[in-house]
């Protein structure tokens, strides 16, 4: 059944090859298009005209480090590999919205700051249009 009211931020995970981020704090999708002006003289009126373009997306996670299963140390030997990773972004509630698709990691960074947690973020690249289904 699917999460009714507003959906907890708790929930929401980001996934790579199967395994969510471990210790994630947060996570973000982001899918934006180009939008092409086609504003030109003969046109009447004064606002600005535009058709679609092509589509991009984003993905981010921030995390606690941790030497676990889904951590900096297996997303860093994907990164280092240069792997085209699969991704799932949702709840993993049955019946709630699930984002998959393929994209390439564009930086991974890790922060060990003197008498702080260590933290680590991770950053995607969007490969192609994700697909849009539901957790079963």
């Amino acid at each position: 059944m699917p999460s009714t009211g507003i959906v907890s931020g708790t929930k929401v995970r980001l996934s790579i090859e199967g395994a969510a981020v471990a210790r994630a704090t947060n996570c973000k999708l982001s899918i934006k298009n180009d939008l092409r002006v086609t504003s030109h003289k003969d046109q009447t009126g004064d606002f600005e005209t535009s058709e679609y373009g092509d589509f991009s997306g984003d993905l981010s996670s921030d995390f606690l480090f941790e030497e676990t299963a889904g951590g900096l140390e297996d997303l860093m030997v994907l990164f280092l590999a240069k792997t085209t990773v699969d991704f799932i972004f949702g709840s993993g509630v049955t019946g709630d919205l699930k984002l998959t698709g393929t994209a390439n990691i564009e930086s991974l960074d890790w922060d060990a700051t003197v008498k702080e947690n260590t933290k680590a973020s991770i950053k995607l690249k969007i490969t192609a249009v994700p697909t849009v289904g539901a957790f079963a």
